[in-house]
């Protein structure tokens, strides 16, 4: 998508941000969503007409070459042999600066904890078993390189205005802030040492047997 087509469906967007119902006719059918549009509800119809239905995990994303923000879908495990990265998994989470998790749900998590283990800062959620353990066993998260988003209490707005206030507060740091958030980092992967997460596992299972038992 050019430049000045992104310019004329902007009064569109604002609209569909807003909640509204939107209709919109492509000048030719020929001429419709070329795959720089993300909404997973859309309907087509004859003449290129293209309804949208608005709801409020529907967000649109542009890949311009102008825009500062590019977002790249990668559904695939990152290795050596694949085409587009080409390098061990542990190589490409080393090599980012933040890791941003905010799940709505996973029983625990172990994405940020890797980049922890990588000394790369992370964004995790309270939905997360990860979240959790850290908010019950961990203090001091500002100094942690720890950031956890309060998806349990917030609606979708206010935790996606607080992910945006913690990444904007971790962009504005310098590059020596930046080494001593990763080292912050790595000091903290500690805590999630097997020889201390082994004794909640060990829990876990005597539960386990105890009940069937």
């Amino acid at each position: 998508m050019d430049r000045e087509r992104a310019k004329e469906l902007l009064p569109i967007i604002q609209a569909y941000a807003e909640g509204e119902e939107i209709e919109y006719r492509w000048i030719s059918d020929d001429d419709g969503p070329d795959g720089a549009w993300i909404t997973p509800d859309r309907e087509f119809e004859s003449g290129g007409e293209y309804r949208i239905k608005p709801e409020p995990f529907e967000c649109w994303v542009f890949v311009d070459e102008y825009d500062k923000v590019k977002v790249v879908y990668h559904p695939d495990f990152i290795s050596p042999t694949n085409s587009l990265f080409g390098m061990e998994y542990n190589q490409f989470v080393r090599g980012c600066h933040l890791g941003v998790f905010p799940s709505l749900y996973e029983p625990w998590g172990y994405t940020p904890l890797e980049c922890l283990a990588s000394a790369v800062p992370a964004v995790t959620s309270n939905l997360s078993g990860f979240g959790d353990y850290i908010l019950k066993n961990v203090t001091n998260l500002d100094k942690k390189a720890i950031f956890v988003v309060d998806n349990k209490n917030k609606d979708f707005y206010g935790a996606a205005q607080q992910l945006a206030d913690q990444l904007y507060s971790f962009a504005r740091l310098n590059r020596r802030q930046r080494i001593e958030w990763r080292n912050k980092a790595e000091s903290s992967s500690v805590h999630f040492d097997w020889n201390n997460l082994i004794s909640y596992y060990d829990r876990a299972y005597h539960n386990a047997w105890v009940i069937k038992h």
